[in-house]
C-alpha cells in the first residue's frame, strides 16, 4: 500500500513537471509575438510620419516654385526690366550669389571682351518673348535631413517652352535655388559652367 501511494505521489509530480514544460514554451512564445508586433506597429508609425513629412515638403517647393516665377514674371514685366525685384537675392543659395558676384567682378575686368552671360537663366532666353510660367512641377530627390531637392518643370517665356532641373537647398527658412540647369537641346549647368568659367586665365 505504501509503495503504490509513493508511486501515485511520483506520478503527480512528473505529470506536473511536464505541464509546466509544455506551458512555459508558449508563453514566451506569446510575449515575443507581443514585442515583435509592437515594434512593427511603431516602424509603421515612423514611416507613416516619414511620408507625410515628405508630401508635406513637396507641396511646399512646389508653391514656392510657383510663387518664384510669378515674382519673376512681374519683375520682367516691370520697367526697368528685371530690375524691380531683386530676384537672386530673395530666391537663390548664398553660395549662388557668390559665384555670380565673381563672375560679374571677372567679366567687368575683360572690358571689350565679351562675358559669361549671353543669356538669362530666369527667363532662359536673351529677351522676353511674353509672360513668364512655369508648369509640370515634380519635385524629385527629396531629401529632407540633408535640405536638398531637385525640381522638375518647363519654364515658358512667351510660347517658348523649356524643360529645367533646379538643385534647391534649403536654406535661411526656406527653398532656394541653388543651380539652374537646361536640359534640352543640350544639358547646361549655369553655376557648374560659371565655376569653370572663374578657373580660366
Amino acid at each position: 500500500m505504501r509503495k503504490l501511494f509513493y508511486f501515485a505521489l511520483c506520478l503527480l509530480a512528473l505529470t506536473t513537471a511536464c505541464k509546466k514544460e509544455q506551458t512555459q514554451p508558449v508563453a514566451q512564445e506569446g510575449m515575443d509575438t507581443t514585442a515583435t508586433e509592437q515594434v512593427d506597429t511603431a516602424a509603421q508609425r515612423l514611416e507613416a510620419e516619414r511620408l507625410a513629412k515628405i508630401e508635406e515638403e513637396t507641396k511646399e517647393i512646389e508653391k514656392s516654385v510657383t510663387h518664384i516665377y510669378q515674382q519673376v514674371d512681374v519683375a520682367y514685366r516691370s520697367s526697368p526690366v528685371g530690375k524691380s525685384i531683386d530676384l537672386d537675392a530673395l530666391y537663390c543659395t548664398a553660395d549662388w550669389l557668390q559665384t555670380m558676384e565673381a563672375v560679374r567682378a571677372k567679366d567687368a575686368q575683360k572690358q571689350d571682351e565679351i562675358g559669361f552671360f549671353d543669356a538669362d537663366y530666369w527667363v532662359m532666353g536673351q529677351d522676353v518673348a511674353g509672360s513668364i510660367t512655369v508648369s509640370d512641377i515634380a519635385v524629385d530627390s527629396l531629401d529632407i535631413d540633408e535640405g536638398k531637392a531637385q525640381v522638375f518643370l518647363n519654364l515658358h517665356n512667351g510660347p517658348g517652352n523649356e524643360p529645367l532641373r533646379l538643385n534647391m537647398l534649403y536654406e535661411k527658412d526656406q527653398w532656394r535655388i541653388d543651380e539652374f540647369t537646361t536640359l534640352e537641346p543640350d544639358t547646361f549647368s549655369w553655376k557648374a559652367n560659371m565655376k569653370e568659367y572663374l578657373k580660366k586665365k
